[in-house]
C-alpha cells in the first residue's frame, strides 16, 4: 500500500489535482536559473476541460479560448472521447495552455527548453521558437500542463502569492 501511495505522490506531481500553477512558475524560475537563461515573460492562461475529440487527418485543431501564443494541439497528440471515457478522465481532465520566454546564449536557451519538458510537472510543449541570431538570443516556448481531478468539476486555480 505505502508503495501505491508513493506512486501516486509522484503522479500527483506530475498532474496535481489543482491548477497550482504558482508551484510550475517557481520550477521553470529555477530551471531557467540553473540553464543561464533570464524568464522575460510567463502566461497560463484558465484551465479548460480537456474535449478528448481528435482532429480529423489534414485539418487543422481548434483553437476556441486558446491564448494567442499557444498554439491548439495537433491531430498527433489530440485523442479520442472514447479514450478519454475508458480510463475515466471524463470531465475530470483539464489543459493550462503556458507560454514560457527567456533570452540567454544559444546554449543556454536549449539547455532551458529541455530542462523544462523534463522538469517535475508534465509540460507537453507544442511549440518552441528560437531566434539565435539576436543578441542575446531569445526563445519562446508553447504548451500545456495539465490537472486531472480527483472527482469531476472546475478546476480551483492557485491563488497568486
Amino acid at each position: 500500500m505505502n508503495q501505491l501511495n508513493g506512486e501516486l505522490n509522484e503522479l500527483q506531481e506530475e498532474v496535481p489535482p489543482e491548477a497550482d500553477v504558482e508551484t510550475f512558475i517557481d520550477e521553470v524560475t529555477l530551471l531557467a536559473a540553473e540553464s543561464g537563461v533570464i524568464l522575460t515573460a510567463f502566461t497560463a492562461e484558465e484551465p479548460i476541460m480537456f474535449s478528448g475529440v481528435a482532429v480529423p487527418e489534414g485539418e487543422a485543431a481548434a483553437t476556441t479560448e486558446q491564448p494567442a501564443e499557444v498554439a491548439a494541439p495537433d491531430a498527433a497528440t489530440a485523442t479520442s472521447t472514447s479514450a478519454a471515457s475508458a480510463t475515466g478522465l471524463e470531465g475530470r481532465l483539464f489543459t493550462i495552455g503556458v507560454s514560457i520566454e527567456v533570452t540567454g546564449s544559444p546554449e543556454q536557451v536549449l539547455d532551458f527548453t529541455g530542462a523544462v519538458q523534463e522538469g517535475n510537472r508534465l509540460f507537453l510543449s507544442t511549440a518552441v521558437e528560437f531566434a539565435a541570431d539576436a543578441d542575446p538570443a531569445t526563445g519562446t516556448i508553447a504548451g500545456y500542463i495539465f490537472v486531472v481531478r480527483s472527482t469531476p468539476g472546475a478546476v480551483v486555480e492557485t491563488p497568486a502569492g
